[in-house]
């Protein structure tokens, strides 16, 4: 997991599917969630981005939890 947050971090911006891309290596939803908001301030298409990385999740719960995290961010 550390290795995809240097990646992200590493190259400054990413689309919402290249995230999803990289969350489908990851098993655990809350590893991906916590991703997924570390990845969204590198977002260049923010718009699409929860639903385009929230199809990664299992849980309904966490696609929410992403939701709300993009709505205060």
């Amino acid at each position: 997991m550390e290795t995809i947050q240097v990646a992200i971090g590493a190259a400054g911006q990413v689309s919402a599917s290249q995230v999803a891309h990289l969350l489908k290596y990851v098993s655990a939803d809350d590893d991906k969630l916590e991703l997924a908001k570390m990845a969204y301030g590198y977002a260049i298409d923010p718009a699409p981005y929860a639903t385009i990385v929230g199809e990664t999740f299992s849980s309904s719960y966490t696609k929410a939890v992403l939701n709300a995290y993009i709505q205060r961010y």
